[in-house]
C-alpha cells in the first residue's frame, strides 16, 4: 500500500498523523508506479526517453506527428495522441498529456505560439475498475477539414 505520513492540523488544532497520501493531497506530478491517482496510461521513464529522440512503438498517427513532435520538443510529457476522425480513437485530433496545474496553460500558450489549430483544453479524469485515476490533461484541434472549411466560409462573407 502506497503510504506517506504527513502532519495535518485538525479542527482543535492537534496534529493528526499518518493519512494517507491518496486522501490528503493531489499527487506530484511524477507519481510513483504505487500512487493510487497514477495515470495508469502514463509512459515509463525509458518510452520518455525514446519519445525525446523521436522513436515511437507503436508509430504516431501522420496526421498528428508534427503537434506531439513540437510539444515533446518544448517539454510537454505527451503520452497518447491520434489524429481523430472515423475509425480512430477519438473524434478529433487528440493530444494527452502529463503535467500539474499550470502545465495546461503552458503546452496551449506553446501550441498557439507555433500556430497549432488548438480547439479546446482540458483537465481529465479517467475510471478504471472503478477507480478515478489522474489528472492529466487533453488538448484538441481542429482538424485540416474544419480549418479548410472556416477559411472557405472567411473568403464567403
Amino acid at each position: 500500500m502506497h503510504s506517506r505520513k504527513t502532519a495535518v492540523k485538525g479542527i482543535s488544532g492537534s496534529e493528526v498523523v499518518s493519512r494517507s497520501h491518496a486522501l490528503d493531497q493531489a499527487c506530484p506530478p511524477s507519481r510513483c508506479a504505487q500512487c493510487p491517482g497514477r495515470t495508469p496510461f502514463r509512459p515509463d521513464p525509458e518510452n520518455l526517453a525514446q519519445a525525446r529522440e523521436l522513436k515511437f512503438e507503436p508509430p504516431l498517427d501522420d496526421g498528428i506527428r508534427d503537434i506531439v513532435v513540437m510539444l515533446i520538443a518544448n517539454g510537454i510529457e505527451t503520452f497518447e495522441s491520434c489524429e481523430g476522425g472515423k475509425g480512430h480513437s477519438f473524434p478529433e485530433p487528440t493530444v494527452r498529456f502529463e503535467g500539474g496545474d499550470s502545465e495546461g496553460l503552458r503546452a496551449v500558450s506553446i501550441a498557439m505560439e507555433n500556430g497549432l489549430p488548438v480547439r479546446r483544453l482540458r483537465r481529465t479524469w479517467g475510471v478504471q475498475s472503478n477507480i478515478l485515476h489522474g489528472p492529466w490533461w487533453e488538448m484538441t484541434f481542429r482538424s485540416p477539414k474544419d480549418s479548410h472549411r472556416r477559411a472557405r466560409a472567411r473568403k464567403l462573407h
